[in-house]
């Protein structure tokens, strides 16, 4: 084999070896775009029969990796506590009582989004709620997906076990994040922008924001984040060291480190672990201490 066709050999090899990532890449957006659509269904409850929160937090979600369901807030109903599941396992919504014991169920696949409200509605009716405003539009935007109102598919079962997999990576994260900044705080998904985060208070004059992102222009991929809040003024990120992992980004829109999911595809499980807990350490060092940014 000569040294061209040599070189030729390995270059296919590792556009072999690297194509699968990249492909996988793109069916967790697929399927993290779904999820998130389907997900409005579960804050539309929090919307209209949660304890309302003036953060919004109320229409919160949480990714349970041990039944493997998207899951509502807590609500009240004539049949005591109740919440609805986005169960990826069966592919259904489950409405659940306080003992965690599925009541209900509703197929997803062949359904349009209006049918899934409408027998979702039906059923929080059946618990006794006032579902007269249940399937108005929620008070933000989402993204108007080419897929919303069609009838609905069965979802990628790769890109759902990815889903799962990178979702608990994330609720990992911010759970050692916490303990990193020595505070409780609550791991939820928001919503409207679809990201598994915390915003803890380190100390009375600074906030931290912690998660994982959706795929955006921000980071061109799903993306770990990390930012600081002031009391007052705004920190001066320019003069930051680039972290070991991840990158300072300072922009109009936003000012923070991001860890771009993309960037650990090369690791292997502990190596990604491990680089997510150097991301919140070192890019948590520089926010506990940079300066305000001088008026």
């Amino acid at each position: 084999m000569s040294g061209l066709e040599l070189t030729a050999y390995h270059y296919i090899r590792i556009v072999k070896k690297l194509l699968p990532m990249f492909t996988d890449m793109e069916t967790y957006n697929k399927v993290d775009k779904r999820i998130h659509q389907l997900s409005q269904i579960l804050a539309k409850l929090g919307r209209s029969f949660g304890q309302k929160q003036e953060d919004d937090s109320h229409t919160n979600l949480y990714f349970d990796p041990v039944s493997n369901r998207l899951m509502s807030r807590w609500v009240s109903t004539s049949n005591g506590k109740g919440c609805l599941g986005l169960n990826l396992d069966t592919y259904s919504y489950e409405w659940l009582n306080h003992t965690l014991e599925v009541v209900d169920e509703i197929g997803i696949e062949g359904k349009t989004t209006r049918q899934l409200e409408a027998r979702v509605g039906n059923l929080l009716a059946g618990e006794g709620l006032d579902v007269s405003d249940f399937a108005t539009a929620l008070h933000f935007e989402i993204p108007s997906y080419s897929f919303a109102d069609e009838p609905w598919a069965l979802l990628d079962s790769k890109g759902v076990e990815q889903w799962k997999s990178l979702r608990s990576k994330a609720n990992e994260a911010c759970l050692h994040a916490t303990q990193h900044f020595l505070v409780n705080g609550e791991i939820r998904i928001w919503p409207h922008h679809f990201d598994t985060g915390i915003y803890v208070e380190v100390h009375g004059q600074l906030g931290v924001g912690f998660g994982f992102a959706m795929e955006d222009s921000l980071a061109g991929s799903p993306y770990f984040y990390l930012t600081g809040y002031p009391a007052t003024g705004t920190l001066d990120f320019e003069s930051a060291a680039q972290p070991g992992v991840g990158k300072w980004l300072v922009s109009e829109y936003w000012q923070g480190a991001v860890l771009p999911i993309t960037s650990l595809e090369m690791l292997n499980d502990h190596e990604q672990r491990q680089a997510i807990l150097t991301f919140i350490s070192e890019a948590g060092n520089v926010v506990l201490n940079a300066p305000l940014k001088e008026v």
